[in-house]
């Protein structure tokens, strides 16, 4: 839903911060589910400070076997 306000009003800038602040957490989302995470939606504003976000086996078995690629005595690169 488009504003009518003017875009240089206060009310403006506080729906355009919404709107991009939820599109970024859209994208977080999904690239979490992608991962193999579970997020669970708040039911209102006061519910994200607390958003649960779980592993789920998908995940577990990545971390597992990225670190089964690793082997003892392995250095890790060098940072320049």
């Amino acid at each position: 839903m488009a504003s009518t306000e003017d875009a240089a009003t206060p009310a403006a800038s506080t729906e355009n911060a919404v709107r991009e602040a939820a599109a970024a957490l859209y994208d977080a989302i999904v690239a979490a589910q992608d991962e193999g995470y579970r997020v669970e939606w708040p039911a209102n504003a006061a519910g994200l400070q607390s958003i649960a976000v779980s592993e789920t086996a998908k995940v577990s078995e990545k971390a597992k076997a990225g670190a089964a690629a690793v082997k003892p005595g392995d250095e890790p690169p060098a940072v320049a």
